[in-house]
């Protein structure tokens, strides 16, 4: 694809397994080829491969400077999958009403695991029984988790405290300032969809949360974890509990405003049911004016030109009037 300079917006499909800083760097590569970021390829699958091999963005493509500015309007865990609003040019400057709009996301629970992270990137800190749980227990505290209330920011997460990321201080495992921990967020709507009493809750699920299974399955870095015959403990990964039969799980849609964490209120939910959870799967359904289905582009879609410019061009004129609103 030829490099092309627009003033726009378009909302990518992100899928699973890839930050969303990577997602900007795949769209730079292929939309301003020019611009010398390394191993250009229009191949998606082999560049998220090649980026869970390296971690983090190498030296080399931190140091790039573009030719055109591209940005988003809200971050996306690696493990999430779903809207990424993408400003190109002079249409970063009005990514901040994302910022401060409402957001759709589906998100799936397992109960009776925790971990450090409330997801499955990180390793188990707790094991409490599910059994006995039932839908109808669920149900019965959903509605304390509706309107305007208190919650407590993970602390693997981006949040600044003294100019430093919170996940910072968890990783160097070095105290963590006082500070004041709770802040309100607002949930406008929180509905139970699904509860899965027995049977593997994980299998039984959309086609988009089997395909996150899989990225984590296939990792070579699961390797050794896979298929053992010994119950997850303490300190494992949590992506240990993907070969466990009979868990409960159950999957919740939200409506939220800005700063909730879907993985907090995931395992608040779980803990006011008396057990703990963690969640394994999540998408972002809706982000401002673009839905999932109906308007974002997929990435695996993002070097045919054509269908990329149209996808530009139709998220631009719902941009213009999103923000104009």
């Amino acid at each position: 694809m030829n490099s092309f300079k627009i003033h726009g917006v378009v909302a990518i499909n992100k899928p699973a397994g890839i930050s969303s800083a990577g997602v900007l760097r795949f769209l730079k590569q292929i939309w301003y080829p020019n611009s010398n970021v390394e191993n250009a390829s229009f191949d998606f699958e082999k560049y998220k491969n090649r980026t869970l091999e390296n971690g983090l963005k190498t030296q080399k493509e931190k140091r790039v400077k573009l030719p055109w500015k591209v940005g988003h309007g809200g971050t996306l865990d690696p493990f999430a999958s779903g809207i990424l609003v993408v400003g190109l040019g002079d249409s970063c400057k009005s990514l901040d009403r994302y910022l401060f709009g409402t957001k759709d996301y589906t998100g799936c629970v397992v109960l009776g695991y925790s971990s450090e992270t409330n997801d499955v990137d990180g390793k188990i800190d707790n094991i409490v029984s599910s059994e006995g749980l039932t839908e109808e227990r669920i149900k019965s505290v959903i509605p304390n988790f509706i309107g305007n209330i208190k919650q407590d920011p993970p602390l693997y997460s981006a949040l600044k405290l003294n100019g430093k990321p919170l996940y910072a201080y968890a990783r160097s495992g070095k105290p963590i300032p006082s500070h004041e921990k709770s802040r309100m967020v607002n949930i406008n709507k929180l509905n139970l969809d699904k509860f899965y009493n027995t049977g593997n809750g994980l299998e039984a699920v959309d086609n988009n949360i089997r395909e996150y299974i899989k990225y984590y399955k296939d990792c070579s870095f699961d390797s050794g974890i896979k298929n053992q015959s010994v119950l997850p403990k303490i300190g494992d990964p949590a992506r240990r509990i993907f070969d466990l039969e009979n868990l409960k799980t159950f999957q919740m849609s939200v409506e939220c405003g800005r700063g909730t964490y879907i993985r907090v209120l995931a395992a608040d939910i779980s803990n006011a049911c008396g057990s703990c959870g963690l969640l394994y799967s999540l998408s972002r359904t809706r982000q401002g004016p673009f839905e999932l289905d109906k308007h974002a582009l997929s990435i695996y879609d993002a070097h045919k030109k054509n269908l990329a410019l149209d996808a530009i061009k139709s998220c631009t004129n719902l941009h213009n009037s999103y923000t104009n609103s």
